[in-house]
């Protein structure tokens, strides 16, 4: 059986892998730098990409989350089990606002090398 080779991103799609690096350094939107929830999931941190109506998926449209909180398998908190406004609803995010503040320190990080 042969492997599939990755194809080209659809049209459209934004790809940024530099920013998807840096926001993978970053801590867990929810649960921050040193969050017990976080540390007894030693996967890491993963990016979630947010979509608008839609519209193709867009590497500066991410946010960090553990996989407790972003993976349907790994908990009941996530945000693949209760869709972005409950998740914004019950963990009190505006994930939106976060997006901007990622791009804009990435932005400025960007300028200061």
């Amino acid at each position: 059986m042969q492997k599939k080779r990755p194809g080209k991103p659809r049209r459209g799609r934004v790809v940024d892998k530099e920013f998807l690096e840096w926001v993978a350094e970053q801590p867990c939107l929810v649960h921050g730098d040193h969050s017990v929830a976080c540390i007894r999931w030693m996967d890491g941190i993963t990016i979630h990409h947010v979509r608008r109506n839609g519209e193709p998926k867009s590497d500066r449209r991410v946010i960090p989350l553990c996989p407790a909180t972003h993976l349907h398998d790994f908990g009941p908190e996530s945000i693949e089990r209760l869709g972005k406004k409950e998740f914004e609803k019950r963990h009190g995010i505006d994930i939106e606002a976060a997006i901007l503040r990622y791009n804009e320190e990435y932005e400025s990080q960007q300028k200061s090398t």
